[in-house]
């Protein structure tokens, strides 16, 4: 069988899915492996170990947040602004548990 290629963006998309549909407790180096479709050491020259796993989806969360917030916030100011800014937020929250 010809070894699965996998680079950081793929690990992280495939950790977010499972993150999205079994919650955080299930994001472990094996379960992205088998999402993958390759054995848990392959992460390791991307991610270091179960922290370096749940660090880059936590920076994913918090860009994706940052990017949902100022685009919520362009062409608004003052109390607009900041309301749109507290909409995006709760949204956010609501979408992504």
């Amino acid at each position: 069988m010809p070894r699965q290629r996998i680079d950081l963006e793929a690990l992280v998309l495939a950790a977010l899915v499972i993150v999205e549909e079994q919650g955080t407790s299930e994001l472990t180096l094996s379960n992205v492996a088998e999402a993958l479709s390759v054995r848990p050491s392959a992460l390791y020259s991307h991610v270091d170990g179960s922290i370096g796993l749940h660090r880059e989806v936590a920076d994913r969360a918090r860009f994706n947040l940052a990017r949902t917030i100022q685009s919520s916030a362009m062409g608004v100011a003052g109390s607009d602004a900041v309301a749109a800014i507290a909409t995006a937020y709760r949204d956010f929250a609501h979408r992504n548990p």
